[in-house]
């Protein structure tokens, strides 16, 4: 009965390990994303930054175990791109 309660307990662990991560990402793509937006910088490394990101975007989604996560976290960034 011990076994299952530590692994119950390390399946918990490692799930919110990959939500914060997951977060992470997420933060790191919308303070990029910002940074493009609030920058007067020009129109080349404005794309430069937005391919980037999109690019590091993409690979991650490919790294979520289940399709359907990865997709809605390429979605949620896709959209965040749309409104810059």
């Amino acid at each position: 009965m011990k076994a299952y309660a530590y692994l119950l307990l390390a399946i918990c662990s490692l799930m919110s390990c990959a939500s914060s991560k997951q977060q992470n990402w997420q933060n790191e793509h919308s303070n990029s994303l910002a940074y493009a937006k609030l920058s007067g910088t020009s129109s080349d490394d404005k794309l430069d930054i937005l391919m980037k990101s999109y690019t590091k975007m993409m690979h991650q989604s490919l790294d979520f175990l289940n399709p359907k996560k990865g997709i809605a976290f390429a979605e949620n960034i896709t959209c965040s791109i749309r409104n810059l």
